[in-house]
This record gives C-alpha cells, structure tokens and sequence, in this order.
C-alpha cells in the first residue's frame, strides 16, 4: 500500500536527505538516497519505506558503538574472496575455549551478503548446533578497515562482555595469522575450521583441514610426517587447561570465558 506523502512526512524525507549528504548514515547512505529520489519522484511511498525513513532516522542519532582495533584483514579476506568462488556463503568456525565440561565453545566469521545493513564486513556470531540461528549470540561485526564494532549485547550483558573481550584476542591472532590459527583450530578439536567436519585423513589432521576445504579456500595441502598429525578423534580433555578456563551460567545458558583478555 503506497501512502500520499503529507507534511510531516515530507519533513523526515527532508531530514533523511540532509543526513545522507551529511554522511551520517555511513553503509546505509545508497539506501537513504534511494529512499529520498523515490520520495520526490512519486511523491509517495510504501508503508515499509516509510518505516525504513524513520529507522534510519533513528539510527543516525543512536549512540556511536564501541569497537576494538583488530588488525590487518588482508589475510582474512583473501581467504573469503578465494572461497567465495566455490562456496555460495562460506564461513570459518573457531575455537574460543570450552565449557565446564569440556565442550569447545565456537564462534563463526561469515561475511555480510548485499541484502545485509553493511555488506562486505565480516560477521562474528557464537556457533551452536543446539540452537537455532537466530538465538545464537551475535557479537558483532569486523568492518573494513579493521575494527571490530561490538554488539549492543555486548555492551549492557556483562557475561557478553567478558566473552568478547576473549575474542577480541583470537580475533587479532587469526588477523595476524589466517592460516595458522585455522590449522591450530583442526589440530586442537579434530574438525575442519571451514566446514566443521570431522577430520579422519592423517594429512587431514597434520594440516587442519581436508583436501576439499583446501580446494575450496585456496590452502596448501598434501604429505606430512606422521608424528605431525593429530589422532581423528583429538579429544577436548587434552586442550590446555588454559584454553578450557571457561565457565557456564547454567540459569542463563550464557556460556562465560575466563582467562586471556
């Protein structure tokens, strides 16, 4: 249903243009343009632009989010750009620790598609597959030039918090070494960081990830000495205590890592 445009209306339309000459709508400024040209072309709008008018509004005045300097994303991105040539949404699961009882504690990088708020960053999220995706903690987004902008979430739960500040420091060490944090990942738990598989090939174990994934992602992979693979089955027990310092709120389901900052 398209709405005649009345005064009060043509009023947002005019405060949405000057926001997004100002700049102040950053990834969403085609949008509001396009909101705006549509807007005085036919001097009417759909219900649902009109909402998306005031929800940009909004935005543009909302507080500034935090965010965290992560480091170079070249690596990162390659990895993805490679990637995207075979695989419609392809995704890298990590190991951020584990719970009270040994079970590893994963999050998941996938990056934006063109339909998203900003395409092109890189979603950082928790991966569980006892839950559905939507009720999986996002914690927020890495965007281009490096910063990881932190989640509302984050900012006002304090469990959130202290877990962000933990990925906060893989996040930077896998920015610092694409590669090598995603063959510890497979070493460590026995599953491939791209597609979550469990790796039973012995090169598969040496290097962290099968052939498939290799292809797919544009990684070495072949021969290793058999003292460098891992067994198929590595178990959570022998990750270092370190690594496992990670607690569970049991009354919220909130998983809590402690330790490294």
């Amino acid at each position: 249903m398209f709405i005649p445009l009345s005064e009060v209306y043509w009023a947002k339309v005019d405060q949405l243009d000057t926001l997004v000459k100002s700049g102040a709508l950053a990834q969403s400024s085609d949008f509001g343009s396009k909101l705006v040209a549509d807007a005085r072309k036919y001097r009417q709008l759909s219900e649902k632009q009109l909402v998306w008018v005031q929800r940009l509004i909004d935005r543009s005045q909302a507080p500034a989010r935090e965010q965290v300097a992560i480091g170079d994303l070249s690596g990162i991105n390659a990895l993805f750009e490679r990637a995207q040539q075979h695989l419609k949404k392809p995704r890298i699961v990590l190991n951020a620790g584990a719970d009270a009882d040994g079970v590893p504690y994963l999050i998941a990088l996938s990056v934006a598609q063109s339909h998203h708020r900003m395409p092109g960053t890189i979603n950082v999220a928790e991966h569980d597959d006892t839950k559905e995706w939507n009720e999986q903690l996002w914690y927020g987004r890495i965007l281009k030039d490096g910063q990881f902008e932190l989640s509302p979430k984050v900012s006002t739960d304090n469990d959130a918090r202290e877990n962000a500040n933990y990925i906060v420091g893989q996040l930077k060490l896998f920015a610092d070494d694409p590669v090598g944090v995603a063959t510890a990942h497979g070493v460590l738990t026995g599953r491939c960081c791209f597609c979550h598989g469990r790796l039973k090939d012995e090169r598969s174990t040496a290097v962290g990830y099968g052939s498939t994934c290799a292809d797919n992602w544009g990684l070495a992979w072949g021969s290793r000495p058999a003292q460098f693979a891992a067994p198929a089955d590595a178990a959570v027990a022998d990750i270092p205590k370190k690594e496992r310092a990670v607690r569970v709120q049991a009354s919220r389901r909130n998983i809590r890592l402690r330790g490294r900052s």
